[in-house]
């Protein structure tokens, strides 16, 4: 992801903090899907900063594949390890540090 990517997440998640939808309509609007605006802005919204609710994602979906394990398998054993493995990995993006410190606590501002 590059930084202006980062910033478009920024500036379209404060547009919709601001009750307003992904901002102004210009050629970037409809330039990324709206999901990961969306989960930015409920994050902040919520009170719970960007990055660690990333990492809760990543915790419940290694939860979840663990609970299919053990539930197809009935070793603890192999839930244990996949669990471990899905919510340690260092390969996933939640486990790298932030490019950029843009929030979307404030409505985007305007210019001309």
């Amino acid at each position: 992801m590059s930084r202006f990517d980062g910033l478009l997440y920024a500036r379209q998640a404060a547009a919709l903090l601001a009750d307003g939808w992904m901002g102004p309509y210009n050629s970037t609007a409809m330039a990324k899907v709206p999901g990961y605006q969306l989960f930015t802005a409920v994050s902040t919204g919520m009170g719970i900063p960007v990055k660690d609710a990333e990492q809760l994602v990543v915790i419940a979906a290694a939860l979840s594949v663990a609970l299919c394990i053990l539930l197809v398998t009935k070793r603890l054993a192999w839930a244990l390890g996949a669990f471990v493995f899905g919510a340690l990995d260092p390969s996933s993006s939640a486990a790298r540090p932030a490019t950029s410190s843009v929030t979307p606590s404030s409505p985007p501002s305007r210019s001309s």
